[in-house]
């Protein structure tokens, strides 16, 4: 019984039969596109998907989008390489007809026709661009890029000009960002938080090496995917729990889902969802190596490494 309030405690719901039976595995429907192929970065906003690939050999840095909820591609730049040397997208996300692409040692590049063209831009102070985030505030835009050893950058005129943020030469991984906050993801034991308008950052989370976090609408509930398993905060980061899943695994992503449930990526073993109805862990998509999470409407959006985008039905995915 101990046990039982304690989980209780740490999630706002109980997770005794987390502990007390294994993993189920669940069989979920699932569409694949872009078959055998990494997905290295993902961006939804709504109905728009952007994908940027990671490829074997020189110019295979490509990007492609939907705008119709993964159901149908077009290739940007027009089907061509960012660059004849690049081979991996690390980063996408845009605003309109606004597209950021951040390479792995071959800088940002932006395209300002809707993915027509895109354009290197030299004066970034960074070439190996690891993730890129776009706040809507109001009719204002906020964009913040993340960088392996130069810090995290921000723009407030669509890229064409950046100030630097620190919070220091950390090897980040990933951003997180909404309209209050945005937090820079380490791959070096460090999780940082900056309010927006603030000068400082706040170091809120140094157990383990992190690859992505997640938080709810008001930043109390936070949730990371780390290096040796999931972690848990229900006071905006002061204090973290590990979450109680079957041995430690390496995760890769981590979504908030529809009724509170969490659900964390594995590098090696698909999705593992925590539910709040009673519990219980599922593993879907098991085997497959996932590297990003979203949401598109009811369609929950997978960037594997090795296996293409996977398409979920997302009521097949709270079941």
């Amino acid at each position: 019984m101990k046990q039982r309030l304690t989980l209780t405690f740490m999630f706002g719901f109980s997770v005794l039969l987390l502990l007390t039976q294994p993993v189920l595995a669940v069989a979920t429907p699932a569409e694949t596109k872009f078959a055998g192929k990494i997905i290295r970065s993902l961006s939804v906003e709504a109905s728009r998907i952007l994908v940027g690939l990671k490829g074997g050999q020189p110019g295979t840095a490509l990007v492609y989008e939907s705008q119709d909820s993964g159901r149908t591609w077009r290739g940007l730049n027009g089907g061509r390489s960012l660059s004849p040397q690049a081979t991996d997208v690390q980063a996408v996300a845009a605003i309109g007809a606004v597209i950021f692409a951040g390479t792995w040692k071959h800088g940002l590049f932006v395209s300002r026709d809707g993915g027509a063209t895109f354009q290197h831009q030299a004066g970034f102070p960074s070439n190996d661009i690891r993730s890129v985030r776009v706040v809507s505030r109001g009719k204002d835009s906020v964009v913040y890029a993340a960088t392996a050893r130069d810090g995290v950058f921000r723009s407030h005129d669509r890229g064409a000009s950046w100030t630097a943020l620190g919070p220091g030469r950390d090897f980040f991984w990933s951003l997180s960002a909404d309209e209050e906050r945005v937090y820079a993801v380490s791959l070096e034991t460090a999780i940082y938080r900056q309010t927006h308008g603030a000068k400082s950052w706040e170091k809120i989370f140094d157990q383990d090496d992190a690859y992505s976090l997640a938080s709810d609408s008001n930043g109390e509930r936070l949730a990371v995917a780390a290096q040796t398993g999931a972690y848990h905060s229900q006071d905006s980061g002061k204090s973290w729990q590990r979450v109680a899943l079957s041995g430690r695994e390496k995760l890769s992503s981590v979504l908030y889902l529809k009724g509170g449930s969490a659900l964390f990526g594995s590098w090696s073993n698909g999705l593992i969802r925590v539910g709040s109805e009673n519990g219980a862990a599922r593993r879907i998509l098991q085997k497959t190596a996932v590297l990003h999470l979203a949401l598109s409407g009811e369609t929950l959006v997978v960037g594997t490494w090795g296996a293409g985008l996977k398409l979920l039905p997302l009521g097949a995915v709270l079941k």
